[in-house]
């Protein structure tokens, strides 16, 4: 999925051929995958218990932000001081809009921002609530939805912070929610040990079922259908990535070589690092002209492919420094 991102941000789809269908399909169902998994093996009822637990869910969620939004500032003061003409505001005010937003020097970390927010919020429903904490998840899901759908949401965040620095991070704010509740929901479910516990032939049944579900959704209509949202709005987001989900569990990996699954559960774990850090590698090589010097066009599939590569590679070299606060910025 952490390629998805970088297809995401990069690629040009009309460079792009069929063979390449369900990348592109797959390019907005990064986000709710990752936000739904991100809940779902999470304990947010432990995190309201327990003050020890939430704080260092804070440092895992903070700590990183922090750290590359400096590192971006510091990349394109880099930039301006070697004469290349940057975009960004390098002074005070741009270093707080990039904290507050998430939108800034880094664009892809609205993200991050929307998930601090939204796991301070149901930590706090999980306090005021008690036990019956589902409820108001449950409430709160059917809430946002209902924002969206009536297009009450987007009219106010266009109206109010259209051209703002703000925009996309409050505007998808209410488009993480529902996925986050969804996810919450899924970890009380306990749902992926129960996949776990299914017979192979049930688990080939269930994977049948529903990647035949899955793709008559992606085929029949992969986008919103009103069009009036943040690009990851719509209950057909949710259900998309929730049933990516149940089949990846769903599958034996048994017939999988060993050594290439170590490698892709090595590789795997650094897929925080690609999205903290691809956008610096993609916007140095289009500066330093790399992409021209191989005869690749920006923009390209293969364009992205060099990012995520250069991506992995860096993210694996800054994880092996002996520094725990380094190690919790790329995994």
């Amino acid at each position: 999925m952490s390629f998805e991102v970088v297809l995401c941000h990069f690629v040009r789809w009309d460079t792009v051929g069929k063979i390449c269908w369900g990348f592109r399909q797959y390019s907005l169902l990064a986000v709710p995958i990752f936000v739904i998994m991100a809940f779902m093996l999470s304990d947010v009822k432990r995190m309201a218990l327990s003050k020890k637990v939430f704080i260092n869910r804070m440092i895992r969620l903070v700590l990183p932000y922090v750290l590359w939004t400096f590192a971006y500032y510091i990349f394109f003061w880099g930039l301006s001081f070697w004469g290349i003409s940057v975009e960004y505001k390098l002074d005070l005010i741009g270093l707080i809009a990039s904290f507050l937003t998430g939108n800034y020097y880094n664009t892809a970390l609205w993200f991050q921002v929307d998930l601090i927010v939204i796991t301070c919020l149901l930590v706090l429903l999980s306090i005021l609530f008690g036990n019956k904490d589902v409820v108001a998840y449950s409430m709160t899901f059917g809430f946002s939805l209902i924002l969206q759908y009536s297009g009450v949401w987007y009219r106010l965040v266009n109206g109010i912070l259209y051209g703002n620095v703000f925009y996309w991070t409050v505007g998808r704010f209410v488009e993480l929610l529902p996925m986050a509740c969804f996810g919450v929901c899924l970890f009380r479910l306990n749902i992926t040990k129960k996949i776990v516990s299914l017979n192979v032939l049930v688990k080939m049944a269930t994977i049948i079922i529903l990647f035949v579900l899955l793709a008559l959704l992606l085929i029949h209509n992969p986008y919103f259908e009103n069009g009036e949202n943040f690009m990851y709005g719509g209950v057909e987001k949710i259900i998309e990535g929730a049933l990516t989900i149940v089949i990846l569990y769903s599958i034996s990996y048994s017939f999988v070589p060993q050594c290439i699954k170590c490698a892709l559960v090595y590789i795997s774990q650094y897929s925080v690092g690609v999205y903290f850090v691809h956008n610096m590698i993609g916007e140095l090589f289009d500066v330093i002209g790399f992409y021209r010097s191989i005869g690749v066009d920006n923009g390209s599939f293969e364009s992205c492919v060099l990012v995520f590569l250069a991506s992995i590679i860096i993210s694996i070299g800054i994880g092996s420094i002996p520094a725990k606060i380094l190690k919790l910025s790329v995994s």
